[in-house]
């Protein structure tokens, strides 16, 4: 495979992509913080002090928010692929998904 040399719509593919990685890593973070948040800091917090079902909707929230999260993260991810297997096909013509 003998690569050609990047011209502007390669690039245009690469600046559209970028985007969607930086998206991906955000929510990434922010559905695993969320997730802790709800599934291990709250109820540790309820058994540790004897509060009881008061941060309860704080954990139905933070995990709507990390399942939206994972969703986005998903989809971004997905996105980035495809716009940089596009990419990869116009620079190495022979390359074959």
């Amino acid at each position: 495979m003998d690569p050609i040399v990047i011209g502007p719509q390669q690039w245009d593919l690469v600046i559209r992509a970028l985007p969607n990685l930086v998206l991906f890593v955000g929510m990434m973070f922010n559905g695993t913080i969320s997730f802790l948040l709800g599934h291990a800091v709250i109820p540790s917090l309820e058994t540790s002090t004897g509060l009881t079902g008061q941060f309860r909707p704080y954990r139905t929230i933070l995990y709507v928010v990390s399942a939206a999260s994972l969703a986005l993260m998903f989809f971004a991810l997905y996105r980035a692929v495809v716009l940089m297997s596009f990419m990869l096909r116009d620079f190495y013509p022979r390359f074959a998904v």
